[in-house]
């Protein structure tokens, strides 16, 4: 039985070339199908879904690019043991500043997936993702307890 690919709302959004809220409302309206793969993940849409929605929306058969080469995998956190059970994976290509903006954690073989998206765009166009500067920042706030509980000791 082939894989079926699952497209993130973002990926969809930017394929189409339509803001997120654009895809939310198809999905809410039910024009455009969704499945939650997991509980935990938010909805998704299976690229045959995609396909025939947007065939019914303009008359001409899409065929997306092949999602799976996207999902590089970065290790350069790995080494230090507890690390070396988190995955971290790209989840689309780089934009046009040459940077990817969805990445996934998966943390003990697949038991959680945690998705983290930035900014995608000029922030006047509308938030729809974390700055570098805010993850930033809740490292430098985790740093600075660690240094707090040492002057402790």
């Amino acid at each position: 039985m082939p894989v079926t690919r699952v497209l993130t709302i973002a990926y969809v959004a930017d394929y189409c070339n339509v803001l997120e809220r654009a895809v939310v409302a198809w999905c809410d309206s039910g024009e455009l199908k969704t499945v939650r793969p997991y509980p935990h993940y938010d909805r998704r849409i299976r690229r045959p879904d995609l396909d025939e929605f947007l065939a019914k929306h303009s008359g001409v058969e899409f065929n997306l690019p092949d999602t799976s080469d996207m999902r590089r995998e970065i290790t350069s956190h790995k080494g230090s043991g507890v690390n070396d059970s988190i995955e971290i994976r790209v989840i689309d290509e780089s934009g046009d500043g040459g940077a990817s903006h969805a990445y996934e954690m998966i943390l003990n073989g697949g038991a959680r997936t945690i998705e983290m998206r930035f900014q995608h765009g000029p922030v006047d166009e509308g938030f729809n993702g974390f700055s570098d500067e805010s993850l930033l920042a809740i490292v430098v706030d985790r740093l600075g307890g660690f240094q707090e509980l040492g002057s402790l000791l």
